[in-house]
């Protein structure tokens, strides 16, 4: 129920869709980013805080994971 199938990042905002759910945050709200390897985990500033974000690389359609990653630098946190 908190998998998304499809995260948008569009005009300083970020979109997750889900089967059941629809969540948007400005990019501004975000905290850090957990790159996990094969995703990212999204963490947003209180009280924007939710889990549904995250990112599979695999699944990225537009732009490349350099993009996002560099858009992200300073909030990126490899484990």
């Amino acid at each position: 129920m908190i998998i998304p199938k499809k995260i948008i990042i569009t005009n300083n905002m970020i979109i997750n869709e889900g089967n059941n759910f629809k969540s948007t945050r400005n990019v501004s709200d975000i905290k850090k980013i957990i790159d996990y390897g094969d995703y990212f985990q999204i963490y947003f500033k209180w009280p924007k805080k939710t889990y549904k974000f995250l990112c599979q690389k695999n699944l990225i359609v537009e732009g490349t994971i350099n993009d996002f990653e560099e858009k992200f630098k300073n909030k990126i946190i490899k484990k």
